[in-house]
This record gives structure tokens, sequence and C-alpha cells, in this order.
């Protein structure tokens, strides 16, 4: 059986995978709607959003929830995770916000404007992963213990 820091290592691995499949997501969305004309901050709010959804379903697995099938276990869990993941992504967002304008001076030769985009995006996502990664673990996905609640099935 593996000890603990194996399985530690094993969900910060997990966590890292399902950050970058959110990112894709996260990405996919941002270019598409700056592409399609709509303004890069309000873009990464809706890209920031479904992103937000996606993580959540894949981070359920990577942090084992002990929430089970009931909705209301899951409804409470999703509006931990929410709460969670604004909190990360307002670190996220305003990382993004103060990067992108050093990005524009950049060569054009270089980086391109979405090219810039995605180095602002990927420095603010990796500053809001890092808070999201405690708080999931600690807030959303930890034991009932660690949330404050006595051991028992879950409520």
């Amino acid at each position: 059986m593996h000890g603990p820091k194996h399985r530690k290592f094993l969900r910060l691995a997990g966590f890292a995978g399902a950050g970058a499949v959110a990112f894709a997501v996260d990405q996919s969305v941002l270019q598409g709607l700056t592409l399609a004309g709509m303004q890069p901050q309000n873009a990464r709010l809706i890209s920031i959003f479904t992103a937000i959804i996606v993580a959540w379903q894949l981070n359920r697995r990577v942090f084992e929830s002990q929430t089970g099938a009931g909705i209301i276990g899951q409804i409470a869990e999703l509006g931990r995770y929410f709460a969670s993941a604004l909190a990360a992504r307002a670190v996220d967002y305003c990382a993004f916000l103060l990067i992108l304008p050093l990005l524009r001076h950049m060569e054009a030769d270089h980086f391109g404007p979405q090219a810039r985009l995605a180095l602002a995006a990927a420095a603010g996502a990796l500053a809001g992963g890092i808070l999201g990664y405690v708080l999931f673990e600690r807030l959303v996905f930890g034991t009932r213990a660690a949330r404050g609640k006595p051991d028992g099935p879950p409520s």
C-alpha cells in the first residue's frame, strides 16, 4: 500500500492534469470569443466560468470526493467548489489584467496578439492554481473533520 506522500503526489499530479484540461477549455473559449470580436477582458470572464465547471467534474475524481451520489450533497460541494474557484480565479484574473498590458510591448515578430493572450492567461492560471489547490484540498474535497464536521455519513 502506498503512503500519504505518494497519495499526495498522485493527487497533485491529477490536479495538474485536470488543470491542464480546464486550461485548454479556457483557452479555446477565450481565443474563440476574441477572434469573434469580443474584448479580451469580457471573453476571459466567460472562459473562466466555463473552465470552472469542467474542472469541478474532473477534480471530483482527483480528490476522491466523499459527497456521494445525493443531489443535495453534490450541490453543496459545487457551492464550496465554486466559491473556492472564484477566489482562485480572482487571483488568476487580476494577474491576467496586470500581465496583459506588459506583454503588449513585446515584439510583434515573435508573439502575435493571440500568443500574448495565451501567455497572460497561463501566468494567471498558474497564480490562481496554487491558491485553488489549497482551497480545494482543504475546503471542498478534504475530510469532514478538516471542514469542521465530525466523522460520519456525508450531509
